[in-house]
């Protein structure tokens, strides 16, 4: 399901199969939960390239400044195969060369700050006077509770981003 990664950035090698999406909320959306005017946009595959996904910890000690990407994987089912008829040239099949019908192969490294590190706003990033107020306020959780605090989240039902 779609969800932000908990760390600070997620470093992704893909084989280039389509599937990864980011979430881009509509204009009028302005709290960070889906509404149907919202849009999934495909991650572009460049070959030879990483995607570098920021995660949880970045956007919290930057105050949102820089975003957690809410993003999901969709994976197509393989084209049907016809019951009747299998030899009819005139009915389509699916290969083993239909690029649906292949696996997805993708390997991610998740990186975190220390665990006792505190994660809240850099001070240059908050700016009281302004409208960019303090999204995180202290007390400050350190990398770890924050982590187990996602994980006892994701595991109880919670909505896990």
């Amino acid at each position: 399901g779609a969800h932000t990664d908990w760390g600070s950035f997620t470093i992704l090698c893909t084989d280039g199969k389509p599937g990864l999406q980011i979430h881009m909320p509509s204009e009028d959306n302005k709290n960070g939960t889906t509404t149907q005017e919202d849009r999934w946009l495909p991650v572009p595959h460049r070959k030879g390239c990483l995607i570098i996904n920021s995660g949880d910890q970045i956007a919290q000690l930057t105050n949102d400044y820089y975003r957690s990407a809410l993003h999901r994987v969709v994976i197509e089912p393989p084209a049907s195969t016809p019951i009747n008829n299998k030899n009819d040239s005139t009915n389509p099949t699916t290969s083993g060369d239909d690029e649906r019908s292949q696996a997805r192969f993708s390997t991610a490294i998740f990186t975190y700050f220390g665990m006792q590190a505190p994660v809240g706003p850099l001070d240059q990033f908050v700016r009281p006077a302004e409208q960019n107020h303090c999204k995180y306020p202290p007390p400050y959780r350190t990398s770890q509770e924050y982590f187990h605090f996602k994980l006892t989240e994701s595991t109880s039902g919670g909505k896990g981003y």
